[in-house]
């Protein structure tokens, strides 16, 4: 929108300024007009002022609009983990963002290593998932801190903290495995 003002608006309101300051000065000059150039330069020098700091002002608020709209245009990744398969564990990776997500990596912020994962996921659209299979499931409760670093569509670097909480093993399963049949 700001745009189109502008190339509608801008070139009337450079014909006004210099009417209106030409006019002006004629009005307030000499009767031998010996300083029509010098009251035609000032006057327009202070119209250009207030028309120069609208623009300014439009152009703030367009970019702040731009900078906005691009911000929640962004993917959002989500993890989470799924544990009623036994022994193993699903993890799941989705793109709940606006965009979508491409050249995904994933990696530990912390010390342990996550054999699970893999080292670039090349895609994930919108809405999508990613499924990664945990097949032992660990005997106690474990925690990692994933650092997600990825692309939107436009090739802007995007990322965001994935915390995963892997569960134990519960004790039914641990009990039902320890009996012979």
């Amino acid at each position: 929108m700001h745009s189109r003002f502008y190339k509608l608006v801008a070139p009337i309101l450079y014909i006004a300024i210099f009417f209106i300051g030409y006019f002006l000065a004629s009005a307030y000059a000499p009767a031998n007009y010996s300083v029509l150039h010098d009251n035609i330069s000032v006057l327009a020098a202070l119209a250009a002022v207030p028309v120069m700091a609208l623009f300014a002002w439009l152009a703030l608020k367009q970019r702040a609009q731009d900078f906005e709209r691009r911000a929640a245009m962004r993917p959002f990744l989500h993890v989470e983990v799924i544990s009623d398969l036994g022994n193993s564990l699903l993890l799941v990776l989705s793109n709940v963002g606006q965009d979508g997500a491409k050249y995904i990596r994933l990696s530990d912020m912390g010390s342990s290593p996550i054999p699970f994962l893999p080292d670039m996921i090349q895609q994930l659209p919108v809405n999508d998932q990613y499924f990664a299979l945990i097949e032992n499931r660990p005997e106690h409760p474990q925690s990692f801190l994933l650092m997600a670093e990825y692309q939107d569509s436009s090739g802007n670097a995007c990322s965001n903290i994935l915390n995963i909480e892997l569960p134990a093993l519960s004790e039914q399963i641990e009990t039902a495995a320890a009996v012979p049949a």
